[in-house]
């Protein structure tokens, strides 16, 4: 595993567009449904990835948790360009402003430019356009953001260890976190009557685990709670974060979703190989 894993291809690139539009079950998340506004900082540790789309205005497009200094844990559907030097990481930063939405400025003061990224070395090839062939290997869906300079005040969250989720009981709750959209007001993703919200980073508490699901080894099925912007954010058991927010199946964001397990041998060998 390193942090540009191998040259970038214009068809890969196009690969994973279609992977998104195409995916007739599961489809890539992005924020909290039905979730409560973070107005007191309370999970001070989750930012919004943010890309630069023209000089001096950032857009959110993911999720992370900080789990060292320097280091924010999200989906490797979300660090994959920055991984594969496609994007440049001057073009990426990580805003831990709890109030973050839409279009933010360079004068952004919680807001730390990225280094680099690293992902599982298998992940993207071959390009599945099947929902359950997209959680089946080589689809590590986990990665490591890497930020240009440490964060200030900012305390780091612990992850899961090998088979964290293992030993914990159904009668657990755990808790989501997350930027972008809180829900639909009416219609869908797919609909023209579709309206959403973004209000900055959302939670929801008392989200449990469901079991079965596909991959189960991999991926943590859990109840309805994320939506479009939390992609790579975090599951919560306590303050340890032990899954990665990777894809919600619904459109109106009101079903099942699947988590990357942080306890998994994949997380575990690319947590380790760079903290």
């Amino acid at each position: 595993m390193t942090r540009a894993v191998r040259p970038a291809t214009m068809s890969m690139v196009l690969a994973l567009a279609l992977l998104v539009a195409l995916l007739p079950t599961a489809r890539p998340t992005r924020a909290v449904q039905d979730g409560q506004l973070d107005s007191a900082n309370v999970y001070a540790n989750v930012g919004r990835l943010e890309i630069q789309v023209e000089p001096g205005v950032w857009a959110g497009f993911c999720s992370g948790t900080l789990i060292a200094a320097d280091v924010v844990l999200t989906a490797a559907h979300c660090a994959w360009t920055l991984a594969m030097d496609v994007t440049a990481p001057t073009d990426v930063r990580v805003n831990f402003d709890p109030l973050a939405t839409g279009l933010t400025s360079a004068e952004a003061p919680m807001a730390y430019l990225t280094a680099g990224a690293a992902i599982p070395d298998s992940f993207g090839e071959p390009a599945p356009f099947n929902g359950i062939q997209a959680l089946a290997v080589p689809w590590e869906d986990i990665a490591l953001v890497f930020l240009a300079t440490p964060a200030i005040g900012i305390e780091p969250a612990p992850h899961a260890g090998p088979g964290y989720l293992d030993g914990i009981g159904h009668e657990a709750t755990f808790t989501v976190a997350g930027y972008g959209l809180t829900g639909f007001v009416r219609g869908s993703a797919v609909s023209p009557a579709g309206a959403a919200r973004s209000v900055g980073r959302t939670f929801k508490e008392g989200v449990t685990l469901l079991g079965g699901g596909p991959f189960p080894d991999r991926y943590a099925l859990i109840s309805a709670a994320n939506c479009f912007g939390d992609s790579g954010g975090p599951l919560f058991h306590g303050e340890t974060v032990v899954g990665v927010t990777v894809w919600t199946n619904s459109w109106r964001c009101d079903g099942t979703g699947f988590d990357y397990r942080v306890d998994s041998p994949v997380a575990q060998a690319l947590i380790g190989e760079h903290l």
